[in-house]
């Protein structure tokens, strides 16, 4: 955990919690079988302005009013102010030799998933601002690992919701 400051996002925390346990999964291709389930929770919070180098706040309130027309959106909408606060729950599961993954999301304390195209514009804000900060230089090679898992999820689920229109 540390601080930093950098182009509209200030009080950067990220964290991560790993565990594992036995459970049902679905395959691909529809059957239920039981087996070890890998958990990776990760949190992102920071705080967002506009300076001269980033607006990060105004980009955040346009993809919320981009995607108000999604209940979830709303929500997060009137539970908002200038901060963020993400949290990624990703769900890997090795069966035979392909490997399933599944992720949740709760921004701002609500729950959202991309299961509704109105909901797009704020799953590709997520996206654009987990592969932007873990590009920043001032990142960590562990905070770098942390963030592309988040985008890499994030992408995952919203492909997974296109590909099924």
């Amino acid at each position: 955990m540390q601080n930093i400051t950098f182009t509209g996002i200030s009080s950067l925390y990220t964290g991560k919690k790993v565990y594992s346990k036995l459970g049902p999964y679905i395959t691909p291709g529809g059957i239920l079988k039981n087996g070890e389930k890998k958990y990776e929770e990760f949190a992102i919070n920071c705080k967002f302005t506009n300076d001269k180098s980033g607006n990060h706040l105004t980009e955040f309130w346009d993809s919320l009013s981009k995607s108000s027309a999604s209940y979830q959106a709303r929500c997060v909408l009137n539970n908002s102010k200038d901060d963020l606060s993400l949290t990624v729950k990703r769900c890997t599961v090795q069966d035979e030799a392909r490997e399933i993954t599944n992720s949740n999301f709760v921004l701002n304390g609500i729950s959202i998933m991309p299961n509704d195209r109105h909901i797009l514009p704020l799953f590709t804000f997520l996206a654009k601002f987990t592969r932007e900060l873990a590009k920043q230089p001032e990142i960590s090679p562990n905070r770098k690992a942390l963030l592309q898992k988040a985008n890499q999820s994030i992408h995952e689920e919203a492909v997974r919701f296109i590909e099924n229109m």
